[in-house]
């Protein structure tokens, strides 16, 4: 009789809690992560805002392309003065923060 292989299902985040004890994976997940949880801000503290990426850009005396890629899922070249002119036009708090591996770890349960 030929051996049946079984697939099992698993959730995102539990997939996620199963491989943060690999360094490569934590460190990549976590730079995925933050590169697109930084865009989603931005774009929605300027939408909050009622401004447009072109209202933005005036503000922050950039160009509209530039505040369209920083919003744009996984980029991940920001530069803090950067993130203080947009914080500064959205009238928003810049909290840039580091964590031990331990602390990731602990909340990515």
């Amino acid at each position: 009789m030929a051996k049946v292989n079984t697939i099992r299902s698993i959730g995102l985040d539990e997939f996620v809690r199963e491989n943060l004890s690999n360094d490569k994976f934590r460190d990549a997940y976590t730079e995925e992560r933050d590169a697109l949880n930084l865009g989603m801000q931005i774009a929605r503290l300027r939408k909050q805002a009622g401004l447009s990426q072109q209202q933005l850009a005036v503000r922050t005396r950039m160009r509209k392309q530039n505040i369209a890629r920083l919003e744009r899922p996984g980029y991940c070249a920001y530069t803090i003065s950067t993130l203080r002119r947009i914080a500064t036009a959205l009238n928003a708090r810049l909290d840039v923060r580091m964590t031990s591996l331990g602390e990731e770890t602990k909340s990515a349960r």
